[in-house]
């Protein structure tokens, strides 16, 4: 039998080999570990991004309860017409808690308990006042301690060539006149606080809006100032018959419809709204007023 031999370096390899296997396991180890302490940094900072920004939780319920709340008196308002205050504020009070359940239900997924009410004795009455497709306005005045939600769309194939309808918003009066220029028709709109000048070219389908308490003209702005109101205050259309269209306002008043247009009727101005988050992180408390489209002065 021929005899191996293993030459005088075969230990040498051996343990060569060996330490390749040991280094080899080692970097699989590392590399376990790596991963692993990739993987709880990336879960650790979406868990910080999910649920570390206490206050945008607040914020986020408040504006959607705001937002849902202002919609719903809206809605119930444009739908008042033969309905007396009280019973359109049974309407929000019912409608303000099924919005509270909804919302208390998505946030508690999120571990915040939240709570909103209407304020006992908060809610304002006031006046809903429109006329709708009308081929001129009329000539009214209504008491108003404010106004919200004010907006025109001006028929313009309904309108006096070169003589103004006007606004009258307690004494300082916005001219609304449709005007020609070499073939092309313009919507301006003259006066206010600032008295101003806003021109509006008319579009193909000849309607052009006029958004009062945003004091915007045809999608442009137009910062003719508003006048401060108080509970003396009155506000009104002269000259209707120059105007056309369709126009709504919601005012914050004490008369009755007595001398309005007929598609006008009683309507909740205003309500109160206490608003509640707890968080492990926070606790936030705070009472806002609803009332949607009021000018920002």
């Amino acid at each position: 039998m021929a005899k191996v031999n293993r030459g005088r370096n075969g230990r040498g390899s051996d343990d060569r080999g060996q330490m390749l296997l040991v280094a080899g396991i080692a970097l699989a180890i590392l590399f376990v570990a790596l991963a692993l302490l990739v993987n709880a940094a990336i879960y650790t900072d979406n868990v910080a991004t999910r649920g570390g920004d206490s206050a945008g939780e607040a914020l986020e319920y408040q504006a959607g309860v705001v937002g849902s709340v202002g919609e719903l008196i809206e809605g119930e308002n444009a739908n008042g017409n033969g309905v007396d205050a009280d019973s359109i504020d049974s309407n929000v009070s019912n409608g303000t808690a099924t919005i509270d359940e909804t919302n208390r239900r998505y946030h508690l997924r999120r571990a915040a308990v939240t709570n909103t009410s209407i304020v006992s004795g908060s809610r304002e009455d006031g006046l809903l006042i429109s006329e709708t497709d009308s081929a001129d306005f009329s000539d009214w005045s209504a008491n108003a301690s404010a106004v919200r939600a004010f907006t025109i769309d001006l028929d313009t194939n309904n309108m006096t060539d070169g003589s103004p309808f006007v606004l009258d918003l307690n004494g300082t009066t916005l001219d609304v006149t449709l005007n020609e220029t070499d073939g092309v028709e313009y919507i301006t709109v003259s006066g206010g606080t600032e008295n101003i000048e806003c021109n509006r070219e008319v579009p193909a389908d000849n309607t052009v809006r006029f958004d009062v308490t945003a004091q915007r003209l045809g999608g442009g702005v137009c910062s003719f100032g508003w006048p401060d109101l108080d509970s003396d205050s009155e506000i009104g259309i002269l000259d209707g018959i120059n105007g056309g269209g369709s126009y709504e306002l919601t005012v914050d008043s004490s008369d009755d419809t007595t001398g309005l247009p007929a598609d006008s009727w009683t309507a909740i101005y205003s309500v109160d709204l206490d608003i509640r988050v707890d968080t492990a992180k926070l606790s936030y408390e705070r009472t806002v007023r609803i009332a949607p489209g009021e000018p920002d002065v």
